[in-house]
């Protein structure tokens, strides 16, 4: 586990740390938690979007989470790999809050 922290971390250096990848919960362990923890906000700079994490799995390089701004906003799954192919980047002042208040706070910052 340590050898792919360490991995993960000079590949996605600017999108996730050590530490985000010891408090993400895995995939599926947040399914009957009605308001989950958003613990990373990634969001394209060049558009609109913004994609509010609440589970990772660190093999598979897939998150899951609320997504806003393309077109429906949803709950769903997503990976790096098009995170980085779309050139999202991670909102460095997020703080971790329950997904109720993440989706309010993203509203209310782009006034829907």
């Amino acid at each position: 586990m340590r050898k792919l922290i360490e991995r993960l971390e000079l590949v996605e250096a600017k999108m996730l740390t050590a530490k985000d990848l010891k408090k993400l919960p895995m995939l599926y362990s947040q399914e009957e938690v009605k308001d989950p923890m958003v613990w990373v906000k990634f969001f394209n700079p060049y558009g609109s979007g913004s994609w509010m994490v609440t589970e990772y799995d660190p093999k598979e390089e897939r998150f899951f989470g609320y997504v806003m701004g393309l077109g429906g906003d949803e709950l769903g799954y997503f990976t790096m790999a098009e995170l980085k192919r779309n050139k999202v980047e991670r909102e460095q002042y997020w703080k971790p809050m329950k997904l109720s208040a993440a989706k309010a706070y993203e509203k209310k910052i782009h006034g829907m």
